[in-house]
């Protein structure tokens, strides 16, 4: 079964409002969109021996060093992947430890000078991208585009009682309109099928936000 078919056997329903459609619709080019995104940043990073992750994990300690815990929260990560991140990295000599003041236990990551000049050089690269993308958009829409992007981030932290922490209310609320109830299901659903791949609650949720921020920007 193909993921196309997966997405859609969890997605699809029947007797859709016009707003209900197009938020399914956004869902599913969420998850299309999501790998394409990271393989166009592995293509940025690449020629400087970086990835996605080691790019972003690299980005979150450009002004100051932090403990491997704070990048994870910064960032909505897990802890365990950016810490797999930061020993790879540490290895290559991009970043490197110091005490922490604050906990003796969890030290401070840090960018060493050849990790502050990939960084330095990968963010030059995305200024270019980033600009050319932009080139084909207005400001207004860019700006809707943001505040789309806030309005899910509102929905998912209470109106829908599904919180960042991956807490979800075992029934809807009885403060939500019939419409909104059918949005809250596919939100529920999107959410299944990220911890069906054997995420974490918190994981799922962090992982849908982003997908959505993805597609969002994508739409605009």
């Amino acid at each position: 079964m193909t993921a196309d078919c997966q997405y859609d056997s969890i997605l699809s329903m029947e007797d859709h409002s016009p707003g209900g459609a197009s938020l399914t619709e956004l869902l599913l080019e969420t998850f299309r969109l999501n790998e394409s995104l990271l393989a166009a940043g592995d293509r940025l990073t690449a020629p400087l021996g970086l990835t996605s992750a080691r790019w972003q994990v690299l980005g979150a300690i450009g002004e100051l060093p932090l403990p491997a815990a704070q990048i994870a929260r910064n960032m909505g990560l897990t802890r365990q992947s950016v810490q797999r991140t930061v020993n790879l990295l540490e290895r290559e000599g991009l970043v490197a430890f110091s005490p922490n003041p604050n906990h003796r236990r969890a030290k401070l990551v840090g960018l060493t000078a050849e990790g502050r000049r990939r960084l330095e050089a990968v963010s030059a690269g995305q200024v270019g991208w980033a600009n050319e993308i932009a080139a084909s958009m207005s400001e207004p829409e860019l700006r809707t585009a943001l505040g789309v992007l806030r309005t899910f981030r509102e929905q998912l932290e209470g109106t829908y009682d599904i919180l960042l922490d991956g807490t979800i209310a075992a029934e809807a609320g009885s403060h939500l309109s019939e419409r909104q109830k059918v949005i809250r299901e596919k939100l529920v659903a999107a959410v299944a099928h990220n911890r069906s791949t054997g995420l974490k609650a918190k994981e799922a949720v962090d992982t849908y936000l982003r997908e959505a921020a993805f597609t969002t920007l994508n739409r605009f």
